[in-house]
């Protein structure tokens, strides 16, 4: 018997060949892996840069201390327009 034809480049595997002889399964996983890197990436960035809450940085929404003070939005009676 002869030997067997030796493959091409560009030639499409033989059948039966094994799986990561094939185009399409190496694609596919390494597309997966590529899509698991980038939301394990995408998870790490949004932790380190977490966004801050204004309306609690700027007092907006704060509760105020139970010791009396005065909340910031409500009008003394010195400011215009109110009751005297």
């Amino acid at each position: 018997m002869s030997s067997p034809l030796p493959r091409t480049p560009g030639a499409p595997a033989p059948i039966g060949a094994p799986w990561f002889v094939q185009f399409w399964p190496v694609f596919i996983a390494v597309l997966m892996a590529v899509s698991i890197a980038a939301s394990l990436a995408t998870v790490a960035i949004a932790y380190r840069h977490a966004d801050v809450d204004v309306r609690i940085a700027e007092g907006i929404g704060a509760v105020a201390p139970e010791s009396g003070a005065p909340k910031p939005r409500d009008s003394g009676p010195d400011e215009p327009g109110s009751p005297r």
